[in-house]
């Protein structure tokens, strides 16, 4: 998903009931400011989040579905 943070945490729970279990969402287009809703977001859904790339102002998550 490579989308804007708003719409990455409104779809978290689209993606957790789309994901069966240990598979993985990337993120990506998430402004640094943004980081950290995306990844609330992600956890509050049953996401891990296994590794975080930030270049310049933009960050891209891995996240895994527990």
């Amino acid at each position: 998903a490579n989308i804007v943070a708003d719409v990455l945490v409104m779809m978290s729970p689209v993606f957790a009931a789309a994901l069966a279990t240990e598979k993985r969402l990337i993120c990506s287009g998430i402004i640094d400011g943004r980081k950290d809703d995306v990844i609330s977001s992600l956890i509050k859904n049953g996401f891990r989040i296994e590794k975080t790339v930030k270049k310049n102002d933009w960050v891209a998550l891995l996240a895994i579905r527990d």
